[in-house]
């Protein structure tokens, strides 16, 4: 199954146990307009090394954020804006940059 109809399974199960319970059941979605584009990368690395003295973790950070290369036809360029989306870091990145 994918992760979205799981995602369904799992809030209809939801729903249909605060109905038994009788009690409020509420969903909330929240897109923020370029949520994951607009941070620069040195400013998430200043919020990410306030939150952890690891250094292995922070390289491990750095290297997701500075390691993504464009290929414009024309050559490569470093991305120095935004979270790369579909990264299992960018999610947990970005609620502690929000926080």
């Amino acid at each position: 199954e994918s992760g979205a109809a799981l995602g369904v399974e799992a809030i209809t199960l939801a729903q249909e146990c605060a109905r038994k319970e009788k009690i409020d059941f509420y969903i909330m979605s929240l897109d923020i307009t370029n949520a994951f584009n607009s941070g620069e990368v040195d400013d998430i690395m200043r919020v990410v090394k306030s939150i952890t003295s690891s250094q292995a973790e922070t390289a491990a950070i750095m290297r997701t954020l500075k390691r993504r290369l464009y290929l414009p036809g024309v050559g490569e360029i470093e991305v120095e804006k935004g979270l790369p989306q579909g990264n299992a870091l960018s999610s947990l990145i970005f609620c502690v940059l929000i926080d």
